[in-house]
């Protein structure tokens, strides 16, 4: 059951005001890891889901504690999501999935899924992986990222934190990395460090803002970036146009772990008086959820993660 998200080819939720559900597969990745390593080349699908603001919003965005315009903690501050096309990626080939994939969301403020039209003419929902959001706010606060999906989970910054409040909340956290020998790790939830660990990346600035770069000067030449996915997705997404993120996906942009888009600084980025631009990024195993109890899909979670954490993504 455990090897149907591998390939045949080669190959936390930052602070939690909540009851603990989902903590069974949730790990906090901020300890070296012991580097890249070679095995059965991975197989999912996702999505990546733009959002925006309701301009009738009559509340002002949050500021953190310099003063830096962050995304609203509600999901009541957001229009709309513009749904992205289904992707696959498969051992490094990243292509669009076929026509009887989609993204699904029951209702507003409802969670959402990648599923599938069976045969039969039945939808099916796939086995969620993670979704994380991935936000770029002004060049004082270049990317934030938070393990949840911004349209149903409610968000915040850490001065705006009140231990004891009932629910669900999500901490935005900085971007940050881990890792060893050169090989790079994204870091979705608090801690890591505030720089990479290799040296002359390839993908910075292209998918890593210049501010992230190893101050090392004797830093181990750069192998790869890895870690968590959907924040290296949403990064590539803002080399898409306003509300069509997924073409960069349909380009050949990202293909055999390697990043083929422009080297430059993604256009994609807000500058003033430009509000923050973000995304919702969804991964799923390309396994119907259907028959499958809490601790089966724990389980496939958990062996999907370990090798998730330990693959370059993008090379160089």
């Amino acid at each position: 059951m455990s090897s149907s998200f591998y390939s045949r080819s080669e190959s936390s939720r930052g602070h939690k005001h909540s009851s603990g559900k989902d903590s069974k597969h949730r790990k906090h990745h901020t300890s070296k890891s012991s580097g890249a390593v070679q095995g059965p080349g991975l197989r999912f699908l996702f999505v990546v889901n733009e959002v925006t603001f309701d301009q009738t919003y009559n509340e002002r965005f949050p500021l953190d504690s310099w003063g830096n315009t962050v995304p609203p903690g509600t999901a009541a501050a957001y229009e709309r999501e513009h749904v992205g096309r289904v992707f696959q990626y498969d051992s490094g080939h990243v292509a669009p999935a076929s026509p009887e994939y989609s993204w699904y969301r029951l209702g507003e403020s409802s969670p959402g899924g990648i599923g599938r039209y069976s045969p039969g003419g039945a939808f099916q929902m796939m086995v969620p992986y993670k979704t994380g959001t991935v936000f770029a706010c002004s060049s004082h606060l270049p990317i934030i990222v938070a393990e949840c999906d911004v349209l149903c989970d409610p968000t915040w910054v850490f001065k705006d934190c009140r231990c004891g409040n009932d629910g669900d909340s999500f901490r935005w956290n900085l971007l940050s990395f881990y890792g060893t020998r050169g090989f790079t790790s994204v870091n979705a939830v608090a801690g890591g460090m505030p720089h990479v660990l290799g040296g002359n990346p390839s993908w910075i600035p292209s998918l890593v803002p210049s501010v992230y770069e190893s101050p090392d000067e004797n830093a181990a030449r750069s192998t790869g970036l890895g870690g968590d996915l959907p924040t290296i997705i949403g990064l590539m997404a803002f080399h898409g146009r306003r509300e069509r993120a997924s073409d960069v996906f349909s380009n050949g942009s990202w293909q055999q772990n390697q990043w083929h888009g422009s080297r430059s600084a993604p256009n994609g980025y807000p500058r003033p008086p430009d509000q923050p631009r973000g995304f919702v990024i969804h991964i799923a195993m390309n396994i119907p959820l259907e028959g499958f109890d809490e601790d089966a899909i724990d389980d496939l979670k958990n062996e999907f993660e370990g090798v998730e954490m330990n693959t370059i993504f993008v090379r160089g």
